[in-house]
């Protein structure tokens, strides 16, 4: 559990706070620069809409349930 609150701290809030504090110079590095137009260019294949439509499709095909029905809580 320690595990997951260090990694989402560092790995995701403290690159938030630099591009914020900062936001010229987070910019203007190469490598915030590479990796931002790569995720945008990602984005921009439509991948990411995609999973969630073959996720509602193997859903259905597996038949899957809400959490509720598998704790016992519905």
């Amino acid at each position: 559990f320690l595990g997951a609150i260090l990694t989402t701290i560092l790995g995701s809030i403290s690159w938030q706070l630099v591009a914020s504090a900062f936001p010229i110079a987070f910019l203007s590095n190469p490598f915030v620069y590479l990796m931002l137009n790569v995720v945008l260019a990602i984005e921009a294949t439509g991948i990411c809409a995609a999973s969630w439509f073959f996720g509602t499709i193997h859903k259905k095909i597996a038949g899957f349930q809400l959490d509720e029905v598998y704790v016992g809580t519905a």
